[in-house]
């Protein structure tokens, strides 16, 4: 697992958005919040996920992984501070769609 500190370029404007946290089996582009693209997780919640991801030999996909404030707000009842979401250490929550078959 590697953690470095990611800058995205728009509009010719360097944003620096935090800590992005990738593993070998999870990218940014999957972690990443639909509305702003910012992909900011608890580096210990993804080396669990990574974990889990290794121990079971399947590929876990995920639905969802980091949420901007804004974002969450719209799909969840959990409001602009749930779990999803950045409070200080990343977010701590994915959604993972596999069936239970293929988890099996």
């Amino acid at each position: 697992m590697w953690i470095s500190r990611r800058k995205f370029i728009k509009d010719s404007t360097i944003l620096i958005v935090g800590w992005s946290v990738a593993t070998k089996h999870f990218s940014d582009k999957e972690l990443e919040c639909r509305c702003c693209k910012v992909a900011t997780m608890q580096p210990a919640f993804m080396e669990s996920l990574e974990r889990i991801r290794v121990e079971m030999n399947r590929p876990l996909k995920l639905s969802s992984a980091f949420r901007c404030s804004k974002h969450n707000c719209e799909v969840s009842s959990t409001g602009p501070n749930g779990p999803h979401t950045d409070h200080g250490e990343g977010g701590q929550a994915v959604d993972v769609t596999n069936s239970v078959e293929q988890m099996l």
